[in-house]
């Protein structure tokens, strides 16, 4: 397998897994090249990691001494080979522009592949969403696609858990429970969850067509984690570890190097008209007694310090694997009373231990917002199992916030759970984080007869962004079956 990742103006960074190879070959061609006009073969010198189960990321040119610096605004295709000349596998992708001008700029955002039904049976109308959805993105010109967490689940569908009795059909020799395994052994589980979500293989097929920036959300570590003070503990450490390293060895290396990669895997990057920052909700996250502290302050920081250093961008996008705006205060502290902490109630920013970071967050982009108001401001997530568009006004003259919120791109659920997912978002009528803080929330309505908002199915998002002459937004929701859009909020 071959995946694109990061994309700059003169650079791409790409990702291949490559059982056996100890270096691989890459070639790029502009797009419009003839088809055999290959550049000469590049031997990339990092080698193949088989701790990190035969995979490897590299920078195109820099890791390959050769080729020549890519071109901004171009459209190309790369392949990479082993040695003994084998195809790996093939990609193609644009470079980012230097600097934003006038026009029209897409780009798409998902979540929550799960394509499994309960007996591990791949899904049909699972795998005719993803075989249909490259091809939505092409029609719709969308430059990048934005994974947004749950790319892989660790214990779904329950009858292959790693947490349940399917562990012992998998487990390291002598180990009889998963909290009994070492790190390494984690990792190695972990890579085979990878090795099979990524394995369908239109799933897969997406990731070379064009450039995608993941994130890990609860499912890559367990369900709802980080949510309770027992993933803190010392007898989670190896499985959060373990996790998190397979997770890097898959997916992070594509965005980020080693180097970049630390105690959390958030990042940002620029395309375009739009700068987006990609918050890592998991691996700071940690909950006692008291309080659940969704991330650290250097990630704070580190947001802060983006927005304000791309503030000239027409638009600002800040994915949140878990969406800000879903479950309203009140109805939260409710469900957290009969329910329990381990329950999805307490995964929400809403949970009464966690309002002082989601509080924090609004506080910040509402600056940000005051001090900037020319520049259009989004945030993007997952998670929820449903697709749905709301209108952020603030209680004075800031402009509003746009949530966008893609989800499930393979997770089919029962038709109960489908309903119950969509009146949610209907019933939330705002924030009220107290004072000039508070917003009301508001479902925005569909036009064109395409209304379907919030939409329950299987679902891909899809972000227009207009810089012609006034920056406008164009929120589109693709849905099964078909990949058709059955929601689009007209121009914002």
């Amino acid at each position: 397998m071959v995946a694109v990742g990061a994309v700059g103006p003169r650079s791409v960074r790409i990702w291949a897994r490559a059982p056996g190879e100890r270096r691989v070959t890459v070639q790029l061609t502009e797009s419009t090249a003839m088809p055999d006009a290959w550049s000469p073969a590049a031997v990339v010198t990092r080698e193949v990691d088989a701790a990190a189960d035969d995979t490897l990321a590299f920078d195109v040119p820099g890791d390959a001494p050769g080729l020549d610096p890519l071109l901004p605004e171009r459209s190309y295709r790369v392949r990479v080979r082993a040695l003994d000349g084998t195809l790996l596998g093939e990609g193609r992708f644009r470079t980012a522009a230097e600097q934003p001008g006038p026009g029209r700029f897409a780009f798409a955002l998902a979540s929550c592949h799960q394509p499994f039904d309960r007996r591990g049976h791949l899904v049909p109308e699972s795998v005719r969403m993803l075989e249909s959805v490259g091809d939505a993105l092409a029609e719709h010109d969308a430059r990048f696609l934005l994974e947004m967490g749950d790319q892989i689940y660790a214990d779904y569908p329950p009858s292959h858990s790693l947490f349940g009795k399917f562990f012992r059909t998998v487990a390291p020799r002598g180990r009889k429970d998963v909290f009994e395994c070492t790190r390494e052994e984690i990792r190695r589980l972990y890579h085979e969850r990878h090795r099979i979500f990524f394995g369908v293989e239109p799933f897969a097929a997406l990731h070379g067509r064009l450039p995608c920036y993941p994130i890990l959300d609860d499912h890559e570590i367990r369900d709802n984690y980080g949510s309770s003070p027992d993933h803190s503990s010392e007898r989670w450490r190896a499985i959060r570890e373990g996790a998190r390293d397979a997770f890097y060895d898959y997916q992070a290396s594509r965005v980020l190097t080693p180097h970049e990669a630390s105690a959390s895997f958030h990042y940002g990057f620029v395309n375009g008209p739009v700068a987006v920052f990609v918050m890592d909700l998991r691996s700071e996250r940690r909950a006692d007694a008291r309080v659940v502290s969704v991330c650290s302050d250097g990630q704070f920081e580190a947001l802060g310090s983006f927005l304000e250093r791309h503030a000239e961008r027409p638009v600002a996008a800040i994915v949140v694997s878990v969406p800000v705006a879903h479950v309203s205060d009140k109805p939260a502290w409710v469900g957290l009373k009969l329910l329990g902490q381990a329950t999805d109630v307490a995964d929400r920013w809403s949970n009464p231990k966690a309002i002082a970071d989601r509080d924090r967050l609004l506080r910040l982009l509402r600056a940000h917002q005051r001090a900037h108001p020319e520049q259009r401001m989004m945030l993007l997530g997952g998670d929820i199992h449903v697709g749905c568009l709301f209108r952020i006004e603030w209680a004075d003259s800031v402009p509003p916030l746009y949530q966008f919120t893609s989800s499930a791109i393979s997770n089919i659920q029962p038709r109960v759970a489908q309903w119950g997912a969509e009146q949610v978002p209907r019933v939330l009528a705002g924030v009220d984080a107290g004072g000039d803080l508070s917003a009301r929330v508001a479902v925005v309505p569909g036009e064109g007869g395409r209304g379907e908002n919030p939409y329950g199915g299987l679902n891909v998002g899809i972000v227009e962004v207009d810089t012609t002459e006034r920056t406008s937004l164009r929120f589109k929701l693709i849905g099964a079956p078909g990949a058709r859009v059955v929601f689009d909020s007209g121009r914002l």
